[in-house]
């Protein structure tokens, strides 16, 4: 899927870049985590949390976005009308 978001001359350095962000993730995220809870037992669920919360409201502003916007409208076959996200709340 990231593949598809780049240029086809940077695609092989976009996913080299991307397995290697993953890779570290990997490797850096129990130390960051059993550090953490080591001092502090309920601070790596809370960063667990706040990056859920984050991501969430990251994509609900996104799709709010889209939908907004008249070329990206999604319409509905039966109804012909955009669904409602519940994006509404100017």
């Amino acid at each position: 899927m990231l593949s598809n978001l780049t240029l086809a001359h940077e695609q092989g350095a976009t996913i080299g870049v991307a397995q290697s962000a993953g890779s570290l993730a990997r490797i850096l995220g129990p130390i960051y985590a059993t550090t953490l809870l080591h001092y502090m037992p309920p601070l790596p669920y809370l960063t667990c949390t706040a990056v859920l919360l984050a991501t969430s409201v990251l994509v609900f502003q996104k799709l709010c976005r889209e939908t907004e916007n008249p070329k990206a409208e999604i319409r509905n076959p039966k109804e012909g009308s955009r669904p409602d996200l519940g994006c509404h709340l100017k």
